[in-house]
C-alpha cells in the first residue's frame, strides 16, 4: 500500500463521529501499525489485550500465539475504543471488534468497509 493510500485510509474515518466510524479507524490503525493479518484482527478477543497493554496477543497461522507491540497512539485509540465497545455489546461477547449486530465482525465485513473508505 502505498503512503497515499494510507494516509486517505487513516483520514477518512477521522471526519465521521459514529461507533462505527471509531471502531473502523482503530482496525486501520491495528492493521498498519502491526501488520498482522486481516483474519487475525477479526480473531481478536478482549483477553488478548488490556487497556494498560503496550502489546496484542495474536494467533497466527499454525494457532501460534506472538505478540505484536503497539505505539503509544494506538495505544490510546484502542483504550478509547474499548470503553465504547463496553457500551454496544454484552459482556459475553468475547470479540474485539464488533460489527454493527454487536458481533464478531468478519474479514469480509472489514473489507468492504475499507473499499467504501478508498472511494
Amino acid at each position: 500500500m502505498k503512503a497515499a493510500e494510507k494516509r486517505k485510509l487513516l483520514k477518512e474515518p477521522r471526519g465521521h463521529n459514529t461507533p462505527a466510524d471509531r471502531r473502523d479507524r482503530v482496525i486501520f490503525e491495528v492493521l498498519l501499525g502491526t501488520g498482522i493479518r486481516l483474519g487475525e484482527l477479526v480473531g481478536l478477543d478482549l483477553d488478548d489485550v488490556g487497556l494498560d497493554a503496550k502489546h496484542l496477543r495474536v494467533r497466527a497461522k499454525g494457532n501460534i500465539c506472538q505478540a505484536k507491540f503497539l505505539k503509544t497512539s494506538l495505544r490510546s485509540l484502542r483504550r478509547v475504543w474499548l470503553n465504547e465497545r463496553r457500551r454496544l455489546t454484552s459482556a459475553e461477547e468475547r470479540a474485539l471488534f464488533l460489527s454493527n449486530r454487536g458481533t464478531r465482525i468478519t474479514p469480509r465485513q472489514v473489507a468492504r468497509r475499507r473499499t467504501q473508505t478508498m472511494k
